[in-house]
């Protein structure tokens, strides 16, 4: 029996819903209910009754949670102990992100955290790749997008706000757009996420406001916005790049920002991935807060 499904069930019986539950043990709700399934396949008895407004323990999962919330009680201040001891941190962490993170700001921010803590040997690898976290031993994944691995846990750090840019080649030689339906047919250069059309909205958010997709001519393709940055401030194209990025580079005069008004759907967000352990070891728990506080700051 894992000792954090018990958790899991003692939280439940007092915020009342698995999305209260989820959020103060900062879990996607998807594992909570996952979690509260095995736990009921593993006892082979129902612990959690269900209605279209509420969600109450059933009587033998209230047994369970009287036998056992007092001894987790005693657990969670004993391993807030150890931790507390901790944080000192030491040892080896493995952390690995896609390549434009590595070059925009991660590889500043690691250094930052490493030197708070000068006894941690910190591995930092940048690759495009998927790993595997379980066979490669990785502590920490910065990836972007949906997490297709269930075995994983992810905690949202950051949504990218994509944005159009052109290089100085590209505005000397064309007209600056006023409306997105006149970059149909132009020259571009994108990941292969945007290799087929782009959603542009105004606003905050694309489902509160209309959308307008744009078709361009695809002439250059890259699998990371290192290269398409590279590309658009050296050929007469046009691209997409996350703001934080692309903002830096209108700044040093190599871009312009096209249709600044407007932004272009994103992939999604950007998440901290780690192996759903049993304790999370203190060290990922800083650095998952440590870059937690980073990105909000953006």
């Amino acid at each position: 029996m894992n000792f954090n499904d018990l958790l899991i069930l003692k939280t439940i019986a007092e915020r009342g819903s698995f999305v209260s539950a989820a959020e103060h043990l900062d879990l996607p709700t998807s594992t909570v209910s996952r979690r509260i399934a095995e736990l009921e396949k593993h006892l082979g008895v129902k612990l959690i009754q269900r209605t279209s407004r509420t969600v109450q323990l059933s009587e033998l999962g209230q047994l369970l949670n009287q036998q056992t919330a007092p001894h987790l009680e005693g657990l969670i201040d004993s391993v807030t102990f150890l931790q507390d001891q901790q944080e000192h941190i030491s040892g080896k962490m493995v952390v690995v992100s896609p390549i434009f993170l590595g070059y925009f700001r991660l590889s500043e921010w690691l250094g930052e955290f490493q030197a708070r803590y000068p006894n941690l040997d910190l591995h930092y690898r940048i690759s495009n790749s998927i790993e595997d976290i379980h066979t490669e031993q990785v502590d920490l994944a910065i990836r972007p997008g949906p997490l297709k691995d269930s075995a994983l846990v992810a905690k949202f750090l950051y949504q990218p706000e994509m944005r159009l840019y052109a290089g100085l080649p590209w505005i000397k030689n064309n007209t600056l757009p006023t409306q997105p339906s006149q970059l149909n047919g132009l020259k571009s250069l994108a990941v292969p996420y945007f290799a087929k059309s782009w959603n542009l909205y105004k606003g905050t958010r694309p489902s509160n406001c209309k959308t307008h997709q744009v078709t361009t001519d695809y002439r250059i393709y890259a699998n990371d916005f290192g290269p398409v940055a590279e590309a658009l401030a050296h050929n007469s194209v046009i691209g997409i790049l996350p703001s934080v990025f692309g903002d830096e580079l209108v700044k040093q005069g190599k871009l312009v920002k096209l249709l600044p008004e407007y932004q272009v759907e994103p992939p999604g967000p950007i998440y901290a991935v780690y192996p759903s352990k049993q304790f999370l070891p203190r060290k990922t728990q800083l650095l998952i807060r440590f870059l937690a506080e980073k990105f909000a700051a953006l």
